[in-house]
């Protein structure tokens, strides 16, 4: 009896996981189109594959994004990632169909007016990563959920191969068509804007968003460099606030605030959690926007970029459009400029650069992290790889005081990061 209930309960909790019912709504959908459309309903290939799809999509997905994020990050190209994931989402569905066909699932003089098993898998991958996209645009600009998006983008593309493969040329035909607009749309806009990184104009104004959590000497070098090699009249630096997933997520009691510790809100899952989201990509914990805000302005002041460098607060803006607010804002202020957008190859630096190029016409200044220098190790209590404005104010709030942030008094050769560390260590104790 005590096994049945635990039986019972693993179910039931798989059954809680929004990601988990996506995967067999799209099982289910992939059964009833094959089935109905290759008379296969007695195949126990196209069953076990709708079991599979069911069971194995979750974790693939997150894989898929893994991948794709990879290949970002050693590039800094949005095609180098999209790539990738094309790649690999092609070798899947070329399994799954070959397995299928291979099993007697499919009809071969069906699938021979599509081209095959391999022209379908390539099709259907293309036309995946096209619907991907147009769900996950139509989220950013409030339109639907991300994730039920995607659902609805994937439903209909299993329904639309499946309809291709069963013998109908009209229907093979207008497939085709569509499959290599969507692929050519998913694939074709992160060309384009890779290409504008590579073409990018002289002169205008960088835009540099992020979450600054809290910011660091990378930050600043990455400024420095975008205004000698882009030779910007200026940069506006925008931290988040409350990023839209995770408000979402909050909305939903999937994630909540648990504690606050060394000045960080600390976010926690709760039992609602999905557990095949990460909902902390970034980690887990945050210091207040205001504080980040105040932590940046310091930053700049220190290293002497007041003049070149504008640190934006704009709540109401981010509240109501996040990220894609302040860039339309940033077009408002500054119309006829050329707009750059500095971002690094990491997640939350290529997050930036989608949702920047769904703003509109930009130039990405897209720099490779190569370096160990990250917020997550600053989290963790690295020493040395923040400005020391910013570092005075951790310790304060670790001890427990209020975080006065002002930048300061250090020399040139230490806001570039070029001194001893005992020195550095030495001045901050003496600064406190």
């Amino acid at each position: 009896m005590l096994r049945d209930n635990a039986i019972i309960h693993r179910i039931y909790a798989w059954w809680c996981s929004r990601s988990n019912r996506f995967a067999a709504l799209i099982a289910l959908f992939a059964l009833l189109s094959y089935g109905a459309g290759h008379n296969a309903w007695s195949s126990p290939w196209l069953w076990a594959a709708a079991l599979f799809v069911a069971l194995a999509l979750p974790r693939y997905s997150r894989f898929s994004n893994q991948v794709d994020e990879r290949f970002c990050r050693l590039t800094a190209w949005v095609t180098a990632g999209r790539g990738a994931r094309f790649a690999l989402q092609f070798a899947f569905n070329l399994a799954m169909l070959g397995a299928m066909a291979w099993g007697g699932a499919l009809d071969p003089d069906k699938l021979a007016i599509v081209g095959g098993v391999l022209a379908l898998a390539a099709l259907t991958t293309a036309a995946s990563q096209g619907a991907q996209y147009v769900g996950l645009l139509l989220a950013r600009y409030g339109v639907g959920e991300p994730m039920t998006n995607v659902q609805v983008g994937l439903s209909a593309n299993i329904v639309a191969t499946a309809l291709a493969s069963i013998g109908l040329a009209p229907a093979a035909e207008a497939y085709t068509v569509l499959a290599l607009a969507l692929g050519l749309l998913g694939f074709g806009s992160g060309l384009v804007s890779d290409l504008r990184g590579v073409l990018a104009p002289r002169g205008g104004v960088g835009l540099f968003f992020g979450t600054f959590n809290p910011v660091h000497r990378t930050h600043l070098a990455l400024i420095e460099r975008a205004i000698t090699e882009r030779r910007l009249a200026k940069v506006i630096v925008h931290p988040t606030l409350l990023t839209a997933g995770h408000r979402r997520a909050m909305e939903q009691g999937e994630i909540r605030i648990g504690r606050v510790e060394n000045g960080y809100e600390v976010f926690e899952k709760t039992p609602h959690a999905d557990p095949n989201v990460d909902y902390f990509p970034t980690g887990d914990r945050f210091l207040p926007p205001a504080t980040r805000r105040d932590l940046i302005q310091a930053a700049v002041r220190e290293r002497g970029l007041a003049g070149r460098v504008e640190v934006w607060f704009l709540p109401e803006v981010y509240a109501a459009r996040g990220f894609l607010g302040i860039y339309r804002e940033a077009r408002r202020r500054f119309p006829g400029q050329a707009l750059h957008v500095i971002h690094g190859s990491d997640w939350g630096g290529m997050q930036v650069r989608a949702i920047a190029d769904d703003s509109g016409w930009h130039y990405p200044f897209a720099v490779r992290r190569r370096d160990d220098v990250s917020a997550t190790a600053i989290r963790r209590g690295a020493k040395g790889l923040a400005p020391v404005c910013v570092e005075l104010a951790l310790e304060r709030l670790a001890n427990g005081e209020p975080a006065i942030v002002e930048p300061a008094v250090v020399t040139a050769r230490e806001t570039t990061g070029d001194i001893p560390q005992q020195d550095k260590q030495e001045k901050v104790h003496a600064h406190a």
